[in-house]
């Protein structure tokens, strides 16, 4: 699909892209969205900064508005094997800039996630998944024993009342 017929396709499909530093606040009113989606975003800002983010996604979320949240696991499996043999799962020092953006800042473990949500969000699901380019190569009692060990965390959570 070519970039202009996949715009027209969000557009017929009711989906509007804004382009936004997130780390500025949204420009949205109070309570205008029914589903926010954090898709593999928290790694690319300083620990200090989510706080802030998920305050303002719960602000433009309206009541029991949902929150869907992606995040690579620091915990995996690849990162523990590096630890086993000496290396760091963090990122290098200093982060790689790339234009105006950076590669993962800090990845987080689940609980570390569920932490940050919790001021303002109850969460409905939480899931550590691989991600789905290697789930097809993975057999079902692998996924059983490695449970926690996936790359991806999955989580949707909805917005606490006031």
């Amino acid at each position: 699909m070519s970039r202009m017929n996949f715009k027209m396709y969000l557009k017929e499909k009711g989906v509007f892209l804004v382009c936004n530093d997130a780390l500025t606040g949204l420009p949205f009113a109070e309570e205008t969205f029914d589903t926010v989606c954090l898709c593999d975003i928290v790694e690319h800002l300083a620990p200090q900064d989510i706080p802030d983010l998920l305050k303002e996604t719960a602000r433009v979320l309206k009541r029991k508005g949902k929150l869907i949240l992606t995040t690579p696991n620091l915990c995996r499996l690849e990162n523990r094997i590096r630890m086993l043999l000496g290396i760091s799962p963090n990122p290098t020092v200093p982060v790689k800039a790339y234009g105006k953006t950076y590669d993962h800042i800090r990845e987080y473990s689940l609980q570390e996630i569920k932490a940050f949500l919790q001021n303002h969000f109850h969460i409905e699901e939480e899931r550590i998944e691989p991600l789905p380019v290697f789930e097809k190569r993975t057999t079902l009692p692998v996924k059983r024993i490695l449970k926690g060990l996936g790359d991806e965390i999955y989580m949707v959570a909805y917005k606490k009342e006031r």
